[in-house]
């Protein structure tokens, strides 16, 4: 998938308060398997990086920045 088409079905996530149960990316600090991201939704969405924050949290603390090019896959 392109980086114009998953930016552009980001939006649509973002737009539509979507909550992901998982988010995985590439080189996991998880040694186990698990995913790195549960129960998140998009606060922002740049270039080349998305923001998420956990459902429910608020302030900065909580934000996690992941660049768009490790994002493995996101299940709803």
């Amino acid at each position: 998938m392109g980086l114009r088409v998953l930016n552009s079905k980001l939006y649509q996530y973002k737009n539509s308060n979507t909550v992901f149960t998982m988010v995985h990316v590439t080189e996991t600090q998880n040694s186990d398997g698990t995913p790195d991201l549960a129960g998140v939704m998009i606060k922002e969405i740049g270039f080349d990086y998305v923001i998420f924050t956990p459902v429910g949290a608020s302030g900065q603390a909580n934000e996690i920045l992941v660049c768009t090019d490790q994002i493995v896959s996101l299940e709803l």
